[in-house]
């Protein structure tokens, strides 16, 4: 898969959005959008900072261990890719 592939997979997935007002109390699902991400020295670049619930180094809202959203981890996986943290700021989408 090329990035242009991969990029037009990742627009197209939903994670958790935990800077959205959200109200917790009814049960409501939670509020979704796209992951945050750029294209560096040709690799995919996914914020882990934006809140967008698609990386979480510190496992703030996770179980307390550094999480990839497994969406985004079955789109790199499926297409030859991997996702390894590039920083506790973001990750990066490898080529296998």
């Amino acid at each position: 898969m090329s990035n242009a592939k991969l990029i037009k997979a990742l627009e197209a997935v939903k994670v958790d959005d935990y800077c959205a007002e959200w109200d917790w109390r009814n049960d409501a699902p939670h509020p979704t959008t796209s992951p945050t991400f750029h294209v560096e020295d040709g690799t995919v670049v996914v914020s882990a900072e934006s809140g967008d619930g698609a990386g979480d180094y510190y496992g703030e809202y996770q179980d307390g261990c550094p999480h990839i959203d497994p969406k985004i981890e079955k789109i790199a996986e499926d297409n030859g890719f991997y996702c390894e943290w590039h920083n506790a700021g973001c990750f990066g989408i490898y080529p296998i």
